[in-house]
């Protein structure tokens, strides 16, 4: 991945395209498992699942570490996950989506990191008998 690849740009400001692509390459090491995913799928869908999921980690990666960059304030937790919220007197607790000792949680401190770890869930290969 490339950082003119990066479709979620318009969601941050003041990254450099160097910044970028550190922030890439450190994704693409990570979390290079993505690359196996959805290997049953027609090829060109299986690349569009993974180019979605990867741009997905990259923007959670950037609003971890740059959460001030983010177009129209931050819609993260400071690099904690999200187990409640409150508004008010309306308190919401939400459904743990991964074990407490999952790589995966701390996927949960934001709302890209969030739909990165809800296709890696929900990919076939999590469903494969082996």
């Amino acid at each position: 991945m490339l950082p003119r690849d990066f479709m979620f740009a318009n969601k941050f400001f003041d990254i450099s395209d160097d910044v970028l692509q550190q922030t890439i390459t450190m994704v693409e090491l990570n979390y290079a498992g993505i690359k196996s995913l959805w290997g049953i799928l027609p090829l060109q869908l299986a690349e569009e699942k993974r180019r979605l999921c990867y741009n997905y980690l990259v923007a959670w990666q950037l609003m971890t570490l740059y959460p001030l960059n983010v177009v129209g304030g931050t819609t993260g937790v400071g690099g904690m996950p999200l187990v409640s919220k409150s508004i008010h007197d309306v308190h919401l607790t939400f459904k743990e989506t991964t074990a407490q000792d999952s790589v995966l949680s701390e996927l949960t401190t934001n709302v890209f990191g969030i739909q990165a770890l809800a296709m890696i869930q929900t990919a076939p290969e999590c469903y494969m008998l082996r």
